[in-house]
């Protein structure tokens, strides 16, 4: 069963800056523009949620599998280690190898 989540620690921070970036370029067209309907504010504000569905989408990880949308699928044993829960949220890290760590934020269902 898929496991989808949000990256956390510096990987994520990297990661989602860029995205959120084109978040703030909408909302300053959005504030600056002189129009009632500012078109460009709106197509990238669209575009930014777009990104966001197939970053949602393509996160994942199985038992022997790891995908993230920025590389090819990892096929390996995944060791998983629960770090933080509460209700419905969980702080997971993933050893992918003995030099990468990557801390996971998931909402399960």
């Amino acid at each position: 069963m898929k496991k989808h989540f949000i990256q956390l620690g510096r990987i994520g921070l990297i990661y989602y800056c860029w995205l959120f970036i084109i978040l703030f370029i909408g909302l300053v067209f959005a504030y600056e523009g002189t129009e009632k309907v500012n078109w460009i504010s709106i197509i990238i504000t669209v575009v930014f949620f777009l990104i966001l569905g197939y970053i949602l989408c393509n996160s994942y990880y199985e038992k022997d599998l790891l995908k993230l949308p920025y590389r090819s699928k990892i096929k390996q044993p995944i060791s998983v280690i629960t770090v933080w829960t509460w209700k419905a949220m969980r702080i997971e890290k993933i050893k992918v190898n003995k030099m990468q760590i990557i801390y996971l934020f998931r909402i399960e269902r």
